[in-house]
């Protein structure tokens, strides 16, 4: 329970674990306890580690996305509700995760974001895509 509750309380939104890092990461489920026990700080560090890894690869995917060209025309779906999302599976379907989306509606478009892009400006780089979304959405 408390690795679940831990992992979900790092990456709430499932924007940077993948399901093969929650594989690797399960090794130390059992053994959290023991560790708090004896001072160790195995687990941590090793979730950490991924994390911070992940967080630097999905800075680099936003930039990748803010100067792609957008297909308004297809249709697309996001599950907005983080917790009946799952994990990706890898980092190539991670990329492909978008952290927002435009769709019509009437004569202009709505664009909504799946995190909360400028949380105490904590998450580098994504305050570029709320910027352009509101300098520059009508341009979409």
């Amino acid at each position: 329970k408390v690795f679940d509750y831990y992992i979900n309380y790092i990456d709430s939104y499932k924007r940077f674990f993948t399901q093969e890092d929650i594989s690797n990461l399960e090794q130390y489920k059992l053994l959290i306890d023991d560790q708090v026990k004896a001072n160790e700080l195995v687990f941590f560090n090793a979730s950490m580690e991924v994390l911070n890894a992940r967080i630097k690869e999905v800075r680099g995917f936003y930039d990748d996305i803010i100067t792609s060209e957008f297909d308004f025309n297809v249709e697309d779906q996001y599950e907005l509700d983080a917790d009946k999302r799952i994990f990706a599976a890898d980092l190539k379907e991670l990329k492909n995760t978008v952290p927002f989306k435009v769709s019509k509606l009437g004569n202009g478009h709505v664009i909504y974001f799946t995190d909360n892009t400028n949380f105490r400006a904590f998450w580098y780089g994504t305050n570029k895509l709320l910027m352009n979304a509101i300098f520059f959405g009508d341009e979409m």
